[in-house]
């Protein structure tokens, strides 16, 4: 490969991928050094969400896991808040560098004629990918979603790259980088979703039906330069929060504030959804493809609401259906035997739900100030609107708040080395934990409890009040 990447990765858990490895709690964070590649260097690459083990993740004092802002580029907060025990939720962020091999620069002297080579004559590609992934049925989909798709993204992107001579005969270099990068994250995640298959497919055949009940949905952002592409594929939300600025001709009129949403929502409750259930199945009909509880929770063949995710495989494949045969090890699921995989009711035509994303382009301006990705969790608690409002009001306190602020939300708000709870020396909040925190009190007030009675709840046993929560902030004119 002619390409070299220089990635700035912090991983989990993949042997198999040679980067750096960093797992945190919400205590600290331990770093184990990884082989050496030489197509790549690593400094970092965060997952948030995971622990070094079980008893970390059970018996961690404050809830929130935070990285410590030392560890993170500038301009960027990522926080987590359990409702489930272990949590269900994945972010991961990575900075990485794909380097244009020197060979152009020769083929360009050699040849100025070249258009190839001029045209990526000095055209590093300097990437920013922020991500989010919040699980369903387990965490095991989500987790291993938050160590691999990353690393097959920058394959992809790489491999799509004419680096050289040889490879830019079969690459068409007529097409746009917008192209490339939409093929890119539309191949990675159909990527992911063939590794999942592979890794879960034996321990189905092997009588573990559950496996094919386990999915997330998945949120990916791509920053190169000014140029931001979305891929999502579930119920994750990403925001673009921006200002207007206060017009020339009339200098008193107040600077305006807009939330734009730059992914689809892709649950079953809405009608666009339904449709397309309908136009795949034409032999079925809504009210089997689609059983609604209410109007905002409906869920596909009775059995899942987002109608794109990553895993899931008991709505997608044939070959993940429970043998009918009562004397089989994957005889279909009930109550009695909660550890078998859900009978999808007939008729059966898979796929009902989708693996490939639907991907977003954005040129960024200089009034766009900050990129929100975030878990669904976030979003039962606030609008859009609300999202980028709370950070304005979170910048205009110029990261400091009072003491009465920090005694309410001391439960909430959590440095990577913060003191022990109680501590009225706690830093203010990052951008991420300001708006988990607006998430909680909103969740408080809407259950008529007090903050703090929510944040006593056992972990674990607060999916009533709340989901997880699971937030990435960008702040882009600070990064």
């Amino acid at each position: 490969m002619h390409l070299a990447t220089k990635s700035a990765l912090h991983i989990g858990t993949a042997a198999s991928v040679a980067y750096l490895y960093h797992q945190c709690s919400s205590q600290h964070a331990t770093t184990t050094p990884s082989s050496s590649s030489s197509s790549s260097t690593a400094t970092f690459h965060h997952i948030l969400g995971k622990s070094s083990t079980e008893d970390e993740i059970y018996n961690q004092r404050k809830r929130l896991q935070q990285f410590s802002n030392a560890t993170l580029a500038s301009g960027l907060s990522m926080s987590s808040y359990p409702a489930n025990r272990p949590t269900e939720d994945r972010a991961t962020v990575a900075r990485t560098t794909i380097e244009v091999d020197s060979a152009l620069d020769m083929l360009a002297a050699a040849d100025p004629t070249n258009a190839n080579a001029l045209d990526n004559l000095d055209k590093d590609e300097h990437l920013d990918i922020y991500c989010v992934f919040d699980g369903h049925g387990g965490y095991q989909v989500a987790d291993y979603a938050s160590e691999m798709l990353i690393p097959h993204l920058i394959n992809a992107l790489r491999d799509s790259h004419p680096s050289t001579a040889t490879e830019s005969t079969y690459v068409n270099t007529a097409a746009n980088s917008h192209d490339r990068f939409q093929t890119s994250l539309t191949q990675t995640y159909q990527r992911v979703e063939r590794d999942i298959v592979g890794l879960l497919k034996p321990s189905f055949e092997f009588g573990f039906g559950n496996v094919a009940r386990v999915g997330a949905c998945a949120l990916v952002a791509v920053l190169k330069e000014n140029e931001l592409y979305v891929a999502n594929a579930g119920d994750c939300m990403c925001v673009l929060g921006s200002r207007d600025d206060v017009q020339p001709e009339n200098k008193t009129r107040p600077t305006r504030r807009k939330a734009t949403t730059l992914s689809t929502e892709h649950n079953c409750k809405h009608d666009a959804e339904q449709q397309r259930l309908l136009e795949s199945h034409p032999g079925e009909t809504i009210a089997g493809l689609v059983r609604c509880k209410s109007p905002t929770s409906c869920y596909v063949k009775g059995h899942l609401q987002p109608t794109r995710s990553l895993g899931d495989l008991y709505l997608k494949y044939s070959e993940f259906r429970p043998g009918m045969d009562k004397n089989s090890a994957l005889v279909p699921y009930t109550h009695k035997d909660p550890g078998r995989s859900r009978r999808v009711r007939s008729p059966f035509s898979p796929p009902y739900v989708l693996s490939r994303p639907e991907i977003q382009h954005v040129t960024l301006t200089a009034q766009d100030d900050y990129l929100i990705l975030a878990s669904d969790g976030l979003w039962d608690e606030m609008t859009p609107e609300e999202a980028v409002s709370h950070l304005y009001e979170w910048e205009s306190k110029g990261l400091v708040t009072s003491v009465t602020e920090k005694r309410q939300s001391k439960e909430v708000v959590v440095a990577g080395n913060a003191g022990p709870l109680g501590n009225e020396s706690v830093r203010s909040p990052s951008a991420s934990e300001y708006l988990i925190q607006k998430a909680l009190e909103h969740a408080a007030l809407e259950s008529g409890q007090s903050l703090e009675q929510v944040c006593k709840i056992p972990h674990g046993k607060r999916r009533h009040v709340h989901d997880d929560i699971t937030v990435v902030v960008v702040e882009l004119q600070n990064r």
